[in-house]
């Protein structure tokens, strides 16, 4: 329950930063030889006389990785601060930072434009403008610049000039609203000594939502920071639970990002005073112990983390929902900014200093699995070349028709079964929508109906973000109905469903049949076993299942509406009946032009609006299903294309196969050095970057190339370590296609063969780097066995020995010797 130790976890945040650093650099650079060798080889593929049609399947495989999503991943993590107006962005990202106070704060909003913090050291401090945050990520285009290094000269900076001086570029301008507007758009930078920032973190700050008539030029900032720089938002709120104001800002932001949805969000409270926490709990602030105020805070979290839980919208944020114990969920925490003395600081300053570091673990998680996912392109990338060479390689026209045989067969059983399971999906989320709109609407209702200021005049064309009733309610629908729904569905049925999913690719797996993999990948990307986990399949196939018609015919939208304002005034509550009432039409197209002002009326038409919405969902249950059908049979139809458009190519050019063959056998050892060195990449971060270590120089055995040694890697204790005796010159990637292959050989799951744990890339001092394939260790060898029980061992042991050793070299195609034979306790 209490926490560990804040430098230790000081600690493990700085290795864990270093190593989503790392990550990143290996994973560019890689990704860079790799696009090098995928030209290179594309570059020959003229040269030979197979089809053109081959030629397009070849690239179209190979042509998925390009410099611009290389150069996407290169941007440092970034944190976007954003909350109400006056939650206390400016005060926390100050003392988060370790600075002065040099952004601007006050009641109400003060500044419309956003700020990045980013390291420079004292020397090379200061601000820049730009026109527009494309501007700012070219490096180009600064319209202004604001030199502080003289700031930095003394002991103490000089916070207060430092202040003054960027004071006309962040407070809000006092001009017209256009003006403001095109004030907003630029972007400043301003560059600056941090301990933070020094680790590697960009922080963004943005103008209190809900600003009047600003949300227009915030919304689109936003919009295009988030989808440029993929940060974490952080998202801060005041008091202990979660009021209406809040909830409007969390919306608006929903809007603001739009279809970015699912960027990580971290909630922080802000307002966590040490001394109303040792009140709540009974404790004398005066003598309490670390210990004991560990305790307290840790009670403190989780009531103020279930305070969070019951907003719904919030509690569904993550796929899967939030959990329910605060020391499971990675993406909330609690603090306090200090002002002046105050009484009991080290407790305040153990309090943040440990939410500080939760925020920064969160975001390196977060900010890694964009990283990530440039390694699993290129791993399906090298994939994809090693089943097409396979594919070229000496084999008949019958080797081939059988494997087009297996492929189908294996996808009309995958697709049956899928057909069967998958609307067991839709049934309920179905029904768990309609249950929630039975539950959420009068709530949704009376929100939507407050969101606009009463006192605008009607005459005014108001901005329309977040002021309309049909907008509140479109997000509203979509967090706290549609989003819960989902989330309930995948934790009722989802498990089901990937256990037939796994059997299926498990089956697979023993099948070597490159028309198969190169068709799964090609159509299946999304259904895998292991993608599911991150629920990527049902945001796939949800996209069609859950779209309502939100758009209902506004039969006013080309009137005036002012000539109807006076009557609009007369209409009652209870006047509104169906969506065929030319009332609620009227309601409508007000509402469509923001002169729907009146909260009574508002919340009629909300209330109508909403009994549409359940109406559509009601009549529409077979719609669900009819709609999972139709994606279902496309993915089917394109599987079948996929098969037997790679085995049309194949039969085709089968008499040129063997030029083909010669080149990619020029490119064998590429392909699996790029495959490898992302994978050891990969795996050495989930290592926290902490590399393995041989135990000894005791050799346990040595063939021709390769010796073998004890090893650990963390807590993987029982492991060892398959290395090149010495570096082969003639053959350098000998290492890289040796773990390719039992990489291969163990995704067939063939019984009895030692799987492939982990590679790691060891470098040497002269620089070079050698690769260390790691296995698990086995108790003897069947040599050792045989030495020591040669005159005890029974038939039956023999027996059981020979059919064992057999049916693997059946599968493998190749001799082993007895040495190479390893044995578990239990033989």
């Amino acid at each position: 329950m209490a926490s560990a130790d804040t430098n230790n976890r000081l600690v493990d945040i700085k290795t864990s930063l270093d190593s989503n650093r790392q990550l990143k650099n290996s994973v560019i650079q890689v990704a860079c030889d790799f696009i090098e060798i995928r030209d290179a080889y594309i570059k020959q593929l003229p040269a030979f006389t197979f089809d053109a049609e081959r030629k397009e399947t070849v690239n179209d495989r190979l042509q998925r990785i390009s410099y611009k999503s290389i150069q996407q991943r290169e941007i440092p993590l970034g944190l976007i601060v954003f909350g109400p107006n006056s939650s206390g962005k400016s005060s926390f990202i100050q003392h988060f930072l370790e600075i002065g106070d040099i952004l601007p704060s006050g009641v109400g909003p003060v500044t419309a434009r956003i700020t990045k913090m980013t390291y420079a050291p004292a020397e090379q401090a200061r601000a820049l403008v730009y026109n527009s945050l494309q501007a700012s990520l070219e490096c180009n285009h600064t319209s202004t610049e604001v030199d502080l290094r003289s700031y930095f000269l003394e002991p103490e900076p000089q916070w207060i000039e430092i202040s003054k001086a960027l004071s006309k570029h962040l407070n809000r301008a006092e001009n017209s609203d256009t003006d403001l507007e095109e004030w907003a758009k630029t972007f400043i930078e301003i560059r600056l000594p941090s301990p933070t920032l020094k680790m590697g973190i960009d922080m963004y700050d943005t103008p209190g939502f809900l600003s009047g008539n600003r949300e227009s030029v915030l919304i689109n900032n936003l919009y295009d920071l988030a989808k440029t720089v993929r940060p974490t938002l952080l998202f801060l709120y005041e008091n202990p639970s979660v009021v209406e104001t809040d909830m409007a800002c969390f919306m608006g932001m929903k809007q603001a990002i739009g279809s970015l949805d699912r960027i990580p969000i971290f909630f922080l409270n802000t307002k966590a005073d040490v001394a109303l926490i040792l009140k709540d709990s009974r404790v004398n602030q005066c003598n309490v112990s670390l210990a004991r105020f560990q305790q307290s805070l840790h009670e403190t979290r989780q009531k103020r983390y279930d305070l969070l839980r019951e907003q719904t919208a919030l509690a569904n944020e993550l796929l899967g929902s939030l959990p329910v114990d605060v020391d499971e969920c990675l993406c909330f925490g609690i603090c306090s900014i200090p002002k002046g003395r105050t009484l009991r600081r080290e407790l305040t300053d153990h309090m943040n200093k440990e939410t500080f570091s939760r925020i920064i673990s969160f975001a390196v998680q977060t900010g890694s699995e964009y990283v990530q996912e440039l390694v699993n392109d290129i791993l399906l990338a090298t994939e994809d070349f090693f089943d097409l060479a396979l594919s070229a390689s000496y084999r008949d026209a019958e080797h081939f028709q059988k494997l087009r045989e297996d492929a189908l067969e294996w996808g009309n059983l995958f697709f049956a079964q899928f057909k069967i399971d998958l609307p067991k999906l839709a049934e309920y989320l179905h029904k768990t929508i309609v249950e929630l709109f039975e539950e959420k609407k009068k709530s949704i209702a009376d929100r939507a109906a407050r969101l606009v200021r009463d006192d605008d005049p009607l005459a005014i064309h108001l901005p329309t973000n977040s002021k309309n009733v049909r907008d509140f309610i479109h997000v509203a629908v979509e967090e706290e109905i549609m989003k819960v729904a989902v989330n309930k569905t995948l934790s009722s049925l989802c498990t089901q469903v990937k256990t037939t999913l796994e059997v299926h690719f498990d089956n697979q797996m023993r099948r070597r049949n490159e028309l198969l993999r190169l068709a799964q990948r090609f159509v299946l990307p999304e259904i895998s076993p292991s993608i599911l986990t991150k629920q990527r399949l049902l945001s796939k196939f949800m996209e069609g299942l859950i779209k309502l018609p939100m758009q209902i015919g506004r039969f006013f939208r080309s009137l005036p509406t002012l000539p109807y304002i006076e009557y609009y005034n007369t209409v009652t509550h209870n006047q509104v009946t169906s969506e065929d009432d030319p009332i609620y039409k009227l309601l409508d197209c007000l509402d469509l032009y923001a002169n729907l002002s009146n909260e009574s009326k508002r919340l009629a038409f909300a209330e109508q609006f909403l009994n549409v919405l359940l109406k559509d969902v009601l009549k529409r249950k077979y719609d669900f299903q009819e709609n999972l059908t139709d994606w279902m049979e496309q993915q089917r139809k394109a599987f079948k294309v996929s098969v037997l458009k790679n085995y049309n190519n194949i039969i085709r050019n089968l008499d040129k196969q063997h030029v083909l063959h010669e080149l990619n056998t020029q490119y064998y050892g590429k392909f699996a050095r790029i495959e490898c060195k992302l994978l050891a990449a990969k795996q050495l971060f989930e290592f926290n970057g902490i590399p393995p270590t041989i135990k000894d120089e005791t050799t346990l055995g040595e063939g021709a190339f390769f010796s073998i040694h004890s090893a650990e890697w963390g807590d993987e204790k029982n492991l060892v370590v398959k290395k090149l005796i010495r570096p082969l010159s003639a053959h350098p990637y000998m290492a890289y296609l040796d773990a390719h292959y039992h990489r291969v050989i163990s995704s067939l799951k063939i019984r009895n063969v030692v799987p492939l744990m982990y590679l790691y890339e060891h470098e040497l001092e002269n620089g070079e780097h050698v690769l260390w394939i790691i296995l698990p260790r086995y108790s003897r060898s069947l040599r050792d066995y045989l030495y020591k029980n040669i005159q005890t061992i029974t038939l039956d042991s023999v027996l059981n020995f020979a059919i064992n050793i057999a049916e693997t070299l059946v599968a493998l195609h190749q001799n082993e010797k007895q040495l190479n034979i390893l044995l578990k306790r239990n033989n």
